[in-house]
């Protein structure tokens, strides 16, 4: 079935819009270099530039990258996914079309040109009610969850939450951005900062992070504040320094941006970042991942195995679209979205982020080269219902349709010497001049902008990050962004750096690492609680044990370890196949206090037992054997802690 990312017009939306600190942002796009000549090949050109076709019992096509010798690149394969996601936040244009030339001016952008994660938010609860949970309305909702906190070889996303995104009954994500359930890596991107927000809800009620709180402050806000905070460190010090020459990084700090995004200009999304420079991404990614311990080796979309070209070939003649049968049984295992996701393929996030910096190597896989060379799976899209189905094919249309300028032009526009066409590479040893010339347009002295940032990646950097051009485009959008936000860190509060536990990084060094916000997204929910013992057998751990009852003597012992006051009404204390909810208690529990949850009624009398006592008053033990674990869970069913009886 065909999936098209379409969003209803919201009330309200209009040319611009106004962030607290005044600043305009335009929902139209813009065009730095509007007195640059467009670049304006020939359609079928630009088709034959980044299609395939078949070349015999093969298929062939000048930007098709070779599975068999698939190169890599030194950042790790989640920083394309969190481009990605990046990409989504800021950029949705439903109306362009690759077909004829669109006026930038003209194009409305439904997405706001800010880093404020409003595809997480939506605006709100009073416009996006579905992202919410009723039963906590600080929090957002995820799918179901049936985590397994014991099971040490499931992904840690299994272990202790939801695996999947919120769904209709049709298995359609509940989102503000559809895009953001168009392939498994994304969607679960999208859980990890919705499970990061319900993280950080917790930590600030009762955890570690209760000072946290601002002045006037609910938990709720604090809590956006704090997420969309440690997002925009992250993009900052993190994925840009990754993506772009450092040096030109360098530079914009020190003088400031010199083209795009400047201090009395509107805020708007320049098309040459997202008709051009930002679709680099595109090339770092790879055919095949592996997702966690049990799925390695797993295609990025269905369709027939990169290495089976034959079969691509037929599928490329066949109007673009694979022919009945032509996906293998071991092609079945994918990640294509718009779906449940498979419990045999939830993300691991330390085949995507390295979760190991104090160690040699990498616990992730590396993402492709930024080079020229586009994966196969990607000249095939799966989700495209009309037009060309190669990814490269509609960037290099909708360069043209933008009226985008040659990247040539742009170069020199920005005062950097320009690549040549025959200083470009191209897969197969060759170059995008000697192709020019092998279709007779070897007096072609320009080259589509996508495509030159490409080349100028994998000629200045080695593909390793973005060259000249391609680090000043992407550099200066993302700062100005960020800088012209006046909710940002960089505004409210510039010496800010974040607040939130690192639980990868700590004693390592002072850097926070996209796996510290994943690991932290995907634990237990840090709400101070701590399981200290399980005494299965009434054998003593727990105080004033009755002799001899085993029933009334089977206790949990857990210590508030947070810094904030914790309402333990509604906490579900699961042993295995049965399960008793914490009644309301009078008082919160204070940070320190000790708790003691008796299976039974506990002890004749609790005076002396110095610990806050609650009974569950069975008539029966609930703990049979050794090795049995006891959950405890939040309300709303995430795991704050677990234990095993001893035996």
């Amino acid at each position: 079935m065909a999936h098209h990312h379409r969003l209803d017009e919201q009330r309200g939306m209009n040319e611009a819009a106004t962030t607290a600190s005044g600043r305009v942002r335009s929902h139209r796009f813009s065009n730095r270099f509007a007195g640059l000549d467009p670049y304006t090949p020939a359609d079928a050109f630009l088709e034959a530039l980044g299609g395939v076709e078949p070349d015999g019992g093969s298929v062939d096509g000048p930007m098709l990258g070779d599975p068999g010798r698939e190169k890599v690149a030194d950042a790790d394969a989640g920083i394309a996914f969190f481009g990605q996601f990046i990409d989504h936040e800021i950029t949705f244009d439903p109306t362009s079309e690759l077909e004829r030339r669109n006026d930038p001016r003209g194009l409305r952008n439904f997405r706001t040109p800010a880093l404020d994660l409003d595809s997480v938010y939506g605006g709100g609860s009073e416009v996006r009610p579905f992202l919410f949970d009723d039963r906590d309305g600080a929090k957002l909702l995820t799918g179901a969850a049936e985590p397994t906190p014991t099971d040490e070889g499931a992904p840690r996303a299994a272990r202790f939450g939801a695996t999947d995104l919120q769904r209709n009954r049709q298995g359609s994500a509940l989102l503000t951005d559809p895009r953001n359930d168009e392939n498994l890596v994304i969607s679960q991107f999208q859980l990890a900062f919705v499970k990061f927000h319900n993280r950080v809800v917790d930590y600030l009620r009762s955890g570690g992070g209760h000072a946290l709180l601002g002045d006037d402050e609910d938990v709720y806000d604090a809590a956006k504040r704090l997420v969309r905070w440690h997002y925009q460190w992250l993009v900052r010090h993190e994925f840009l320094p990754t993506v772009c020459d450092r040096s030109v990084l360098d530079d914009i700090e020190a003088t400031g941006r010199s083209y795009f995004l400047q201090p009395d200009d509107p805020v708007s999304i320049p098309v040459e970042f997202a008709g051009a420079a930002y679709r680099y991404g595109h090339s770092q990614i790879r055919d095949r991942y592996t997702v966690n311990d049990d799925a390695r080796d797993v295609q990025f979309f269905p369709g027939p195995a990169p290495e089976n070209v034959d079969v691509l070939a037929g599928a490329m003649a066949g109007e673009d679209r694979p022919p009945a049968g032509v996906v293998e049984e071991e092609t079945d295992r994918n990640l294509n979205g718009f779906g449940p996701v498979p419990e045999e393929v939830v993300i691991d996030w330390r085949y995507f982020f390295d979760h190991e910096p104090g160690a040699d190597g990498s616990t992730a896989q590396p993402c492709r080269p930024i080079d020229t060379a586009m994966a196969p799976a990607l000249m095939l899209l799966p989700f495209i219902s009309h037009g060309p189905a190669s990814l490269a094919t509609r960037n290099l249309l909708r360069g043209k349709a933008l009226g985008l300028p040659s990247g040539q032009a742009v170069a020199e526009r920005m005062g950097i010497d320009p690549l040549d066409n025959d200083e470009i590479p191209l897969p197969g040893e060759t170059t995008y001049g000697e192709y020019l010339r092998s279709v007779h347009r070897g007096a072609e002295t320009e080259a589509p902008l996508w495509l030159y940032v490409l080349g100028e990646a994998a000629v200045q950097e080695d593909g390793h990050r973005l060259g000249a051009v391609g680090s000043r485009i992407v550099g200066e959008v993302v700062r100005g962004m960020i800088d012209a936000d006046g909710r940002a860190y960089v505004n409210e509060d510039p010496e800010w750096t974040p607040t939130l536990p690192r639980p990868v990084s700590e004693g390592v060094d002072d850097r926070y690492r996209f796996a510290d916000l994943l690991q932290f997204a995907t634990g237990p929910a840090p709400d101070g609680l701590t399981l200290t013992a399980v005494d299965g057998d009434g054998s003593g751990d727990a105080p004033d044990t009755p002799e001899g009852d085993r029933t009334n003597g089977e206790a949990v012992l857990l210590e508030h370890a947070g810094s904030g006051p914790l309402s333990l009404g509604g906490y579900q204390f699961d042993y295995g196949e049965q399960t008793e909810t914490v009644d309301a208690l009078e008082e919160p529990v204070a940070p320190g206090e000790r708790i003691v949850v008796y299976t039974g009624s506990g002890p004749a009398s609790t005076d002396d037992v110095g610990a806050r006592v609650v009974t569950f008053d069975r008539e029966a033990a609930a703990i049979d054997d050794g090795g049995e674990p006891v959950v405890v869970r939040t309300p709303t069913g995430e795991v704050i802690a677990f234990g095993e009886y001893g035996g």
